[in-house]
């Protein structure tokens, strides 16, 4: 998988367009950006070492939501 990379790390941008071949690789693009805006190590973000990152690697970080669309029948 390519290396995350964002135009100005020391700020978020209001969206993010995340292009990958299947909904999984999405996911994980999706869930290392969540990881890196939260990340509290030192160094490169995301670290994967800190608590925050943890958290998000866990889905249990409380500032980061995964949402999903509902099935439709249509």
């Amino acid at each position: 998988m390519a290396e995350l990379k964002i135009a100005d790390p020391g700020r978020l941008s209001h969206a993010y367009l995340i292009a990958a071949p299947d909904i999984e690789a999405a996911l994980s693009r999706a869930g290392e950006l969540a990881a890196a805006a939260v990340c509290t190590g030192e160094g490169e973000k995301p670290c994967r070492r800190c608590r925050a990152c943890r958290k998000v690697a866990e889905n249990i970080h409380p500032d980061v939501i995964t949402l999903a669309r509902l099935e439709d029948d249509k």
